[in-house]
């Protein structure tokens, strides 16, 4: 465990959950606890020491968002949350969850903040392989849309002339038998049409997925 001068200010939590990345900074970021962890995270030996601050660690694009949410969380000493990338020398930059509670005052002291660190790129590797997918399907599905209002534009013309016919007959022939079968023709051909028009429609298209 790494302690600061500075620790008699401050409560002495214990910082030696197996597994967990911790660590305890003032509310000016300087860290006076942390465990192994979170030194073999970030690669602590290559840092500047136990006093530096917590987002240094943090890499450079991601520096200004971790700084303003710590400030915001410091200004009203509330909950710190944030989803940051770390920055190691060997040039990796993995993903970590930081949830972070202020504790009271001791004897008069100054506040700290005790930050649990979970490791949390993997899901978000995931979360951009799943971000593609979605992106792969929703290309899809909108190229399945336009061929099949295509397809109904490239069937209406000859359905509307089979529809047409239909009703001529109906209009000159009294054979019963024959218009009982010729209706059927036109009441199938009206229900195609109002397919095709629905798929013909973004909206149609829509309702069909």
């Amino acid at each position: 465990m790494i302690k600061s001068g500075r620790e008699s200010a401050y409560t002495d939590q214990p910082l030696d959950l197996q597994g967990i990345a911790l660590w305890q900074a003032g509310m000016d970021g300087a860290v006076i606890h942390s465990n192994s962890v979170w030194q073999d995270l970030v690669a602590f030996e290559d840092t500047k020491g136990p006093s530096w601050s917590w987002a240094d660690a943090l890499h450079p694009d991601d520096q200004e968002q971790g700084k303003a949410a710590w400030q915001k969380a410091v200004a009203s000493e509330s909950g710190f949350r944030a989803e940051l990338r770390l920055f190691r020398p060997d040039g990796s930059a993995p993903w970590a969850l930081f949830l972070g509670n202020p504790h009271p005052r001791r004897n008069g002291g100054p506040v700290v903040y005790t930050c649990l660190v979970i490791d949390i790129d993997t899901a978000k590797q995931r979360e951009v392989v799943l971000g593609e997918a979605c992106e792969g399907l929703r290309a899809e599905a909108c190229a399945a849309k336009t061929a099949l209002a295509s397809i109904g534009h490239e069937l209406a013309a000859p359905l509307n002339g089979v529809i047409g016919l239909a009703e001529l007959v109906l209009a000159d022939n009294r054979d019963k038998n024959i218009q009982a079968q010729v209706q059927l023709i036109a009441d199938a051909g009206q229900t195609m049409k109002g397919f095709l028009e629905r798929v013909s429609s973004t909206r149609g298209v829509a309702s069909l997925n």
